[in-house]
């Protein structure tokens, strides 16, 4: 099968800006870029599954893949390879999705080896320089979650979003310190890659110049494309903005590496 001129991948962990990329990237008339096609399901404490299960961190996975055409459910090895193949041999310069650490890289292993077998694989690293920042997006987004009822009950969706929250500070840390060594972690990841770049959440939002330099990386021309998307931000740009309990926050980071992402 021929694979595209210049298949890539997007590693990540959660809340750097990898849906909004990968939008970005997929209004290029030259570029196919999926998401989480390869993604997981956690089992919960005490739920038994008769499918293969995939331990990440002490929690329990089983996998699907999310098709354009609908969803394969517990894909086994050659379900998920030929789907990889099918995916990166679009009509396109470029083909790709993303692989988010730590869960998705485990569950679907074989993807992996199978991407470090293809010729010409651009490997794209997306980290988020701020990663207290980061892990209080995802406590944010955690927290929209839960009140999706309240967001469907005529309440202004673009108010409740934007509101301050009670951070989870002991949580938080620790999400930011994880987030901070997953950076190692990509280092670990790229070796066997000979075509890398890594690309900063913070300079992706500013600039259209981060997704220029991708251009160019993947071997596209430049051109006078609009690069547009439909997603935006969530949170505050300002911690202290973002959550209520802010110095309890600064306590907690006092002294540490983390302190420097404060406000």
């Amino acid at each position: 099968m021929q694979i595209c001129r210049s298949p890539f991948l997007i590693w990540c962990t959660g809340r750097t800006g990898s849906t909004y990329l990968c939008d970005l990237l997929n209004s290029h008339p030259q570029i196919y870029c999926r998401g989480e096609d390869f993604a997981e399901d956690v089992v919960t404490d005490g739920e038994l599954s008769e499918h293969p299960t995939f331990e990440v961190k002490r929690r329990h996975f089983t996998r699907r893949i999310n098709r354009p055409d609908g969803v394969i459910v517990h894909p086994d090895r050659a379900e998920a390879i030929g789907y990889l193949r099918q995916l990166m041999s679009q009509e396109y310069l470029a083909c790709g999705f993303k692989l988010k650490f730590p869960n998705q890289p485990v569950v679907f292993a074989e993807v992996v080896d199978e991407l470090r077998q293809m010729p010409n694989v651009h490997l794209i690293g997306l980290h988020r320089k701020n990663s207290l920042k980061q892990a209080i997006s995802l406590r944010n987004l955690e927290r929209l979650r839960a009140l999706r009822a309240r967001l469907n009950s005529g309440n202004s969706k673009s108010a409740v979003e934007m509101e301050s929250f009670e951070l989870d500070v002991e949580a938080a840390v620790k999400d930011a310190r994880f987030f901070r060594r997953s950076k190692s972690e990509f280092e670990r990841f790229a070796e066997g890659f000979d075509r890398v770049r890594v690309i900063a959440y913070e300079e992706l939002v500013e600039s259209n110049g981060p997704i220029e330099e991708l251009l160019r990386f993947l071997g596209i021309a430049e051109s006078s494309h609009k690069w547009k998307s439909k997603f935006k931000k969530i949170s505050p740009d300002k911690i202290s903005d973002a959550i209520s309990n802010y110095q309890e926050l600064a306590d907690a980071v006092a002294g540490s590496q983390l302190e420097q992402f404060l406000d």
